[in-house]
């Protein structure tokens, strides 16, 4: 992967995240909806009135089956990238990559934190991105997340 490709890669980290906690509180809500209608369903009895009723019922059950398998990519790619940072030669640029990518933190702010020069914080940013090895799965990922599915479009760098 170039420089440019792995850095709006690590944009997304941040992302992946949040995404990874809505899929679950997604999936926490359909699955009670299930229930909700499968006790409803239990105590009614299969209707006339309600022929859709299992219908219904069997396609919340599988909007959360998709759900959880999106989830699961989600999952993966982040741990792709969490393996990856972690795999850098020198902590102080998974450090930077972890506070500009996940955490959100300005160059200006991650160089206050560690009492070092703006400047320097960039270097340790090119020389982490330089230095990320990333996994086959996430030269496959690439094509999806930059058709949109797993993230937002990519945005200029600075």
């Amino acid at each position: 992967m170039t420089y440019h490709e792995k850095w709006n890669f690590l944009q997304r980290y941040r992302w992946l995240d949040h995404m990874i906690q809505d899929h679950l509180a997604l999936s926490a809500h359909w699955r009670s909806r299930a229930e909700q209608m499968t006790a409803h369903y239990g105590v009614a009895g299969q209707s006339p009135d309600s022929p859709g009723f299992p219908a219904a019922l069997e396609k919340v059950l599988e909007l959360e089956q998709q759900i959880e398998t999106e989830t699961e990519e989600l999952k993966a790619l982040y741990q792709v990238i969490h393996q990856s940072l972690q795999q850098l030669p020198d902590p102080r640029e998974a450090m930077v990559l972890k506070e500009r990518f996940l955490l959100g933190y300005s160059f200006e702010k991650i160089a206050q934190r560690m009492h070092y020069d703006v400047s320097y914080i960039h270097r340790l940013k090119k020389g982490g991105i330089n230095h990320l090895q990333l996994s086959m799965f996430v030269h496959k990922s690439c094509d999806t997340i930059k058709a949109g599915k797993f993230g937002p479009r990519e945005s200029q760098h600075t």
